[in-house]
């Protein structure tokens, strides 16, 4: 019995984890690019201010993704975005049911990389990641909170812990 419940503790960090792993990649995919830091693109850079932009819409025209960024620009590699970057999962019926949130971040198109420097926080289906300064390579699936990690994981209502 207790091998059944750690063996099920496991398959839901695995799945919230896969979950984590998918909301931060939407979060990147959509915010940043380069090597750069979004700080140090040229000052003649043209930018858009106060983007608000669907992303992906439900079957029935509901939006399902929507990022939020103070500032976002095109770079050599695809795209950097500064202050107040959020990300907004939605069900079809207009519910949200997922928000990362990052201050600056990075995404190279080509090598389908991305990086956001400072706090990072993301949060879906009972799965908390946050810390400061992440990475993240499509190629492998990989995340990587250079400080700071935590991942919470919360099972009716309790942490995945209480709930054993």
């Amino acid at each position: 019995m207790a091998k059944r419940m750690f063996q099920e503790a496991i398959d839901l960090k695995t799945r919230h984890a896969r979950a984590a792993a998918w909301l931060l990649a939407a979060l990147l995919a959509c915010a940043g690019v380069g090597r750069a830091a979004p700080g140090d693109m040229p000052a003649s850079a043209e930018s858009v201010k106060g983007l608000r932009l669907p992303l992906q819409r439900h079957p029935n025209g509901r939006v399902e993704a929507l990022l939020i960024a103070e500032e976002a620009w095109m770079t050599a590699d695809g795209v950097a975005a500064k202050g107040g970057i959020q990300m907004f999962l939605m069900s079809a019926e207009g519910l949200t049911n997922g928000i990362a949130r990052a201050v600056e971040g990075t995404f190279n198109q080509k090598a389908k990389t991305a990086r956001c420097v400072g706090p990072v926080f993301l949060e879906k289906e009972g799965v908390t990641l946050s810390g400061t300064n992440m990475l993240w390579d499509s190629s492998v699936n990989e995340i990587t909170i250079e400080t700071k990690p935590v991942l919470t994981l919360v099972r009716s209502g309790r942490s995945a812990v209480e709930g054993l």
